[in-house]
């Protein structure tokens, strides 16, 4: 429970780096992107991921990074089911938005391991 707690809380305090930008010279923003699983199990929803990163992108290579974006982050559950190719498809679709555009990890979660239990299942489909 503990845990679950702290992660919550973590993934909101990182989420709140995107809220409004200071006038510092030297400010910037990290993206974050949490739980993105529930697009990708569903093709009627993936098409929301595509939006997001498509939204970072367009900040930086049309209306001139006025954020500062540096970094994009998502914090993992990149996909509801570790074993599901597909998943992993939509979810490579919506991340190769991206791609030469800007520097962004990807930590891996729960449901993105084949077995949840098993952390070392799940890993050829996660860094294919």
């Amino acid at each position: 429970m503990y845990q679950t707690i702290m992660r919550s809380i973590t993934a909101a305090a990182l989420c709140s780096v995107l809220v409004e930008r200071t006038n510092a010279a030297d400010s910037f923003t990290i993206v974050a992107l949490p739980d993105t699983q529930n697009y990708v199990n569903n093709s009627a929803n993936a098409g929301l991921f595509t939006q997001q990163t498509q939204w970072i992108a367009d900040q930086i290579l049309i209306h001139g990074n006025p954020r500062n974006i540096q970094f994009v982050t998502h914090l993992g559950d990149v996909v509801s089911s570790g074993n599901s190719t597909l998943q992993f498809d939509r979810a490579d679709t919506s991340m190769s938005v991206l791609d030469g555009v800007i520097e962004y990890g990807v930590l891996p979660g729960n449901h993105d391991y084949a077995s949840t239990g098993n952390k070392s299942t799940g890993t050829a489909l996660y860094v294919s």
